[in-house]
């Protein structure tokens, strides 16, 4: 629901939303253990007078941690949940609601695009933490972010998206970025600077300034 408040392309007659789209996993080895724990689990709420049953449920279910005891490696890929699915965003139109594109992999995307499609699901994603809806301030609850030299990988345009959406969802951010050209990009986001300087490597606050 975040995500489709959010526009991803702005232009009036082509505005889109993006939408997560999720799939169970093709990694073999999550495949496996998925069957194996569904095997030992399958009669699990219907043995509660059968002890033949709920030995032989343990034995399974005990073979089973046996086995990923003896592969740590192994062990702590297949019981992370962000492994089991596979994930793809896609861009649609507005009006009329249909596909544009979709985003699978960096594959021929430009960092611009890929930076811009990251910060809308990671805002939308922190808002969504935080209980947050877009374009509804929320007093003075504690929404922090800190986003570290960003600026340096990509363009103005998709640095003042970034921003843009942040501040929709009234997240307070910290930005922390050396004094240069791509500075002028936060001023509109911003209420103070403070300025570290580093004399001799050793780190001094040497002023703040309110905007």
């Amino acid at each position: 629901l975040h995500l489709a408040k959010v526009d991803f392309d702005r232009r009036e007659s082509f505005k889109t939303y993006i939408r997560l789209i999720h799939e169970r996993t093709k990694d073999q080895i999550v495949r496996d253990f998925r069957t194996q724990l569904n095997s030992a689990l399958k009669d699990i709420l219907n043995i509660d007078e059968d002890l033949e049953a709920r030995a032989n449920c343990f034995y399974q279910v005990n073979a089973l941690i046996e086995n990923l005891d003896n592969d740590p490696k192994r062990r702590d890929h297949v019981i992370d949940v962000r492994n089991w699915f596979d994930f793809k965003a896609e861009e649609r139109f507005r009006n009329p609601d249909k596909p544009k594109e979709t985003y699978q992999g960096a594959i021929g995307k430009s960092g611009g695009e890929k930076s811009r499609l990251a910060s809308t699901i990671l805002a939308t994603a922190i808002a969504y933490q935080y209980d947050i809806e877009i374009d509804r301030p929320e007093g003075d609850t504690f929404r922090f972010v800190l986003i570290d030299e960003a600026l340096n990988r990509i363009g103005d345009e998709f640095s003042a998206y970034l921003f843009e959406v942040f501040s929709r969802f009234h997240l307070q951010l910290l930005i922390i970025h050396p004094r240069d050209a791509k500075l002028h990009i936060t001023e509109k986001f911003v209420h103070r600077y403070n300025v570290a300087l580093k004399p001799e490597q050793l780190t001094r606050l040497a002023g703040v300034l309110g905007v």
